[in-house]
């Protein structure tokens, strides 16, 4: 997984698994009993802090059915 500064394509990601979440109605802790990621992991990838790698994007497809895929971010032009 990749940490970094600030990545678009990191708190979008983050977002996008908080909507999941809260259209099945599961918790942090819920879903990372039920997949076996680490929780710790699942809260920094849904503040955006951490990019989900392709095992955690594997398990959170299957655990919502869903296909998830990570786009190569480009960096926030500060400018």
């Amino acid at each position: 997984m990749n940490k970094n500064v600030f990545s678009f394509a990191n708190a979008g990601f983050g977002l996008l698994l908080l909507s999941y979440r809260q259209r099945f109605g599961v918790t942090l802790p819920e879903l990372s009993s039920e997949s076996g990621i680490p929780l710790s992991v699942l809260e920094e990838i849904e503040l955006g802090n951490l990019a989900p790698d392709k095992n955690v994007l594997a398990i959170l497809s299957l655990y919502f059915n869903e296909n998830f895929e990570f786009p190569e971010d480009s960096p926030a032009n500060n400018n």
